[in-house]
């Protein structure tokens, strides 16, 4: 059987190259032979969706974009669903086609490797957890430093931004929503970053994002088992990687 790391190779998705594949590996092989729903935020070419497609043998795979990209597959196992994983009328729609597909509306891996902008990746984490099974992971990649935020990357997503003010290969641009809704305030506040968010997460076993509602972050924070988070000390690109498993 192929390891991970050959199969992302061959596919040539960055995962390869970002050092996931060993940490995924370490969370996603006791899976690996179940008949699971497992879903990817972010599509982009196609190579990662692929991968899992090999990797997870029995699993129906569910692949969201913001762009059309149902094109890329014709196996019968990819389901590709075009919408924007951080709103909850999407996600509501999306469980629906899980439960029809699967007759189980439960997501038993997930991986967020969307946009990046702070305000998708935790809203996304508060409207799609509920429905993460019972010792389910919830995966973050691509999470920027908050260091790297405070020194002028730009990763928030607001007009402000010049190249994100217009639509992208992974983001519609800025002009979908608020630069309130944004950066969870009226201007930036980096304790609000993912980075800082989770940060937290870890050392208080309590989620207080300001882009989620109290029960939102209650329901994380009581239903969550585990948090771990890897950065430049184990992977090869400079972002970060957290693991959520669910109780």
């Amino acid at each position: 059987m192929k390891t991970l790391e050959r199969i992302c190779e061959d596919n040539k998705t960055d995962k390869f190259q970002h050092g996931y594949c060993p940490v995924y590996d370490k969370y996603f092989n006791k899976y690996r032979d179940q008949e699971i729903n497992f879903v990817e935020i972010g599509v982009f070419e196609g190579n990662s969706i692929r991968a899992w497609l090999e990797y997870f043998p029995k699993a129906q795979i569910f692949a969201l974009d913001v762009y059309e990209k149902s094109h890329l597959f014709n196996d019968p196992r990819i389901h590709f669903f075009h919408m924007d994983a951080s709103q909850e009328d999407c996600i509501n729609n999306l469980m629906a086609e899980i439960a029809k597909i699967t007759n189980r509306k439960k997501i038993d891996l997930l991986v967020d490797d969307g946009s990046h902008f702070q305000y998708d990746q935790m809203n996304s984490l508060g409207y799609i957890f509920p429905f993460i099974e019972s010792a389910g992971i919830y995966a973050i990649e691509d999470i920027v430093y908050e260091r790297d935020l405070k020194s002028g990357s730009q990763w928030w997503g607001h007009s402000g931004e010049p190249h994100h003010s217009v639509a992208g290969e992974c983001h519609l641009g800025s002009q979908i929503r608020t630069d309130k809704e944004w950066l969870a305030g009226d201007e930036i506040n980096y304790e609000n970053c993912t980075d800082a968010t989770l940060g937290r997460f870890l050392e208080n076993k309590t989620l207080d994002s300001r882009y989620l509602t109290k029960s939102q972050n209650q329901y994380i924070s009581k239903n969550t088992k585990h948090i771990s988070i890897y950065d430049d000390s184990t992977l090869t690109c400079p972002s970060k990687l957290c693991f959520i498993s669910k109780k």
